[in-house]
């Protein structure tokens, strides 16, 4: 028994002078304490959090960095499931307090549905999650996300330090990316960097494109731009810079698998943990925080093209560790 309502019951055990006829009415409050405490033990736990999570697809990709949001949610939340393409058969009146998809398709299939719950994005690059916002028929909903691809300045940092002699980087993209260009020119203008850049309107127009920029920079960075780098034009970009002796610098780890010098990466768990840190931010705080960046994140290296191009490497460990320095200052 609880000490205060022990206390309370010896005092009203103490004698009362003519105190008999009070026994009666003693019983009755011990029997309202005893109910009290039954009420007190037997009150359910407060219900678990409601947390809806939308996959693009059903690949293993999206179903572990599901896990990963599971985990990081904790058991206070239930994590509710749904497929991008069953997004409006699902029971549009069930309350969730916050969605999280995962992949581009989920976010847009979610940005069409109603209600207006508030979402937070993972596994979207930048570019798809402006494009999916503009074209979102409820743009005063709450949207936020942690983007998938790297913020430009860690990528050129990754540049610079494993090519501490170079300064001029060549880039292609579609005309549609005029604006990511903008804020990779910047972020080059910030660090010295010279940028050349080239602006490819259709594929068959890559490859001359390619020798023109190899023609003035010694490194070359690849954009996420699948309608330019992609799986049937990557070996002749790659087979192209190599013979000019410039690396090429990926996104992912199949880039570098593939042949590119380096690439700088967050996983899919890594990113789904930052989105599980930012649905619990949102629940205390009741706002979304702003869309961000990833901020763990990973090195690879292609040890193999780095002796081919007589280039001398550290660690990837290492290469981590200097890029977390660099943004720290």
């Amino acid at each position: 028994m609880p000490p205060i309502v022990h206390l309370h019951l010896r005092l009203l055990d103490r004698p009362f002078g003519r105190g008999a006829w009070l026994r009666p009415t003693l019983r009755a409050l011990r029997a309202l304490v005893g109910l009290w405490l039954l009420c007190l033990l037997s009150t359910p736990a407060l219900a678990a959090i409601d947390i809806e999570v939308v996959l693009s697809e059903s690949s293993g990709l999206y179903t572990d960095a599901a896990k990963e949001l599971k985990q990081g949610l904790g058991a206070d939340v239930n994590l509710i499931t749904t497929m991008a393409d069953a997004v409006e058969r699902r029971d549009k009146a069930a309350s969730v307090a916050v969605v999280v998809t995962l992949g581009t398709r989920a976010l847009s299939a979610v940005l069409a549905r109603e209600p207006a719950t508030p979402v937070i994005a993972a596994l979207v690059p930048r570019k798809a999650f402006d494009a999916a916002m503009s074209a979102s028929r409820t743009p005063s909903r709450p949207v936020s996300a942690v983007f998938l691809d790297q913020p430009y300045a860690r990528q050129l940092n990754l540049i610079r330090l494993m090519l501490p002699s170079r300064s001029k980087v060549g880039v292609l993209a579609g005309p549609d990316w005029e604006s990511q260009l903008t804020m990779l020119a910047n972020s080059a203008r910030e660090q010295k960097i010279t940028l050349v850049r080239e602006t490819v309107s259709a594929p068959r127009d890559l490859h001359p494109a390619l020798q023109r920029v190899l023609g003035e920079s010694d490194s070359i960075l690849a954009l996420p731009d699948s309608s330019l780098f992609n799986a049937s034009t990557l070996p002749n970009v790659l087979l192209t810079s190599y013979r000019k002796q410039q690396p090429v610098f990926g996104f992912s780890p199949a880039y570098v698998r593939a042949g590119a010098l380096a690439a700088v990466f967050s996983t899919p768990q890594q990113n789904a943990r930052q989105a599980a840190e930012m649905v619990q931010l949102a629940l205390a705080s009741g706002s979304l925080p702003q869309p961000q960046y990833p901020r763990a994140f990973w090195v690879n290296v292609n040890d193999t093209v780095a002796r081919s191009l007589d280039i001398k490497v550290p660690a990837e460990a290492f290469l981590v560790a200097e890029l977390q320095k660099l943004e720290k200052e």
